[in-house]
């Protein structure tokens, strides 16, 4: 038997959505809908093996028409974290990207907000000033609890 190429298993384990010419994944998906499956023995994002994308690169499949579980070839493209961040923002799927403030007022501009990735490989935007103020209180409070056991300040 041989075996099917990977555009072949694609579309064995898609469904074409008729009205957006998306091609819907039935098979596995990550928490957020992303197509996964095993490829060239390593689990993979469908949409990087479908554009040759390795492990380490720099790209990330990025998705022209929005819909996560979508493995059309025509609709992805290969680009970069920051791009495809931008992507989310142009089409309204980061409103904190439009955040000036932080919920204690502080400006969130260049000098005062530190741009972080989450664990889910998301980025956030992070208070300087209240950064700081959030240390500085669990600072004394640590202080304060070693002096109350006994231990050295």
């Amino acid at each position: 038997m041989s075996r099917l190429g990977l555009l072949d298993r694609v579309r064995l384990r898609s469904e074409p959505e008729p009205n957006s010419g998306c091609w819907l994944w039935t098979g596995a998906t990550n928490q957020r809908g992303y197509a996964k499956m095993s490829w060239q023995g390593r689990v993979e994002y469908a949409t990087r093996a479908l554009l040759g994308l390795q492990p380490g690169d720099g790209k990330v499949a990025r998705h022209r028409c929005d819909v996560p579980s979508c493995v059309n070839p025509d609709h992805i493209e290969a680009g970069t974290f920051d791009e495809n961040m931008q992507d989310a923002v142009d089409r309204r799927r980061f409103p904190h990207a439009r955040k000036s403030t932080c919920v204690h007022g502080h400006p969130l501009d260049e000098s005062n907000a530190r741009v972080t990735r989450t664990t889910r490989g998301g980025i956030q935007r992070k208070c300087r000033v209240c950064a700081r103020a959030t240390y500085l209180r669990r600072k004394h409070i640590y202080n304060a609890r070693r002096r109350k056991s006994g231990a050295a300040a």
